[in-house]
């Protein structure tokens, strides 16, 4: 489906070689460009929180919650926003699916764009969150041999379990072995998979 989506924005299958106006001529290329100058427009994008309660009488628009926005902000920044966003927005209108990643360590944290290319398989609760995910990236090996990096996270067991080697995308996790590294959530400090999936038109359909 992605490869297909991919074709039609670039109107592949009426050009003639060298043909460099062949975006001009689909209206799906017209399409996702207008979604993509719509959607986190401008160069900054502006964080606002604020302290406040029920019980709280202190208008909340008064009580800027200043650690927060400095913290989010800190996250955009160090996510590289700015330059990642124009591919990020153009994929997701074009493609329908968004994964982000959360990714961090002792220094930073930082939103990633997985490609949905590399999504094999997924499964989500009622509630939309998954609990279930498996990616797959080709990767070349230190010999420069193609080879196959799988990640799968599971929410059921709480593991991340990561495999590199010569299989397939299409091998089934059950048949691909011992994971090369296999961790707890508890041991990255969380309790939940670290990626969130957004459907551009969410109309209940998986």
């Amino acid at each position: 489906l992605y490869d297909a989506l991919y074709d039609v924005y670039n109107n592949d299958e009426a050009v003639i070689e060298d043909d460099t106006t062949r975006r001009l001529r689909t209206v799906v290329n017209r399409s996702v460009e207008f979604y993509a100058s719509k959607m986190l427009p401008g160069k900054e994008i502006k964080v606002s929180a604020h302290i406040g309660g029920e019980n709280d009488t202190t208008s909340a628009e008064e009580k800027p919650n200043q650690p927060l926005i400095d913290a989010i902000n800190q996250i955009i920044k160090d996510s590289n926003i700015g330059n990642n966003k124009p591919a990020m927005l153009r994929g997701f209108s074009l493609y329908g699916d968004s994964f982000i990643r959360v990714r961090g360590d002792k220094k930073k944290s930082y939103l990633e764009d997985i490609s949905v290319f590399y999504v094999t398989d997924f499964d989500e609760d009622t509630r939309g969150f998954l609990t279930y995910i498996r990616i797959d990236i080709p990767v070349l090996s230190e010999n420069n041999l193609p080879e196959n990096y799988t990640e799968v996270w599971d929410d059921e067991t709480k593991t991340l379990r990561i495999w590199q080697g010569q299989m397939a995308r299409t091998t089934p996790v059950d048949q691909l072995g011992s994971p090369k590294e296999e961790m707890m959530f508890s041991e990255l400090g969380i309790d939940f998979i670290p990626i969130v999936h957004t459907k551009f038109k969410d109309n209940g359909d998986p």
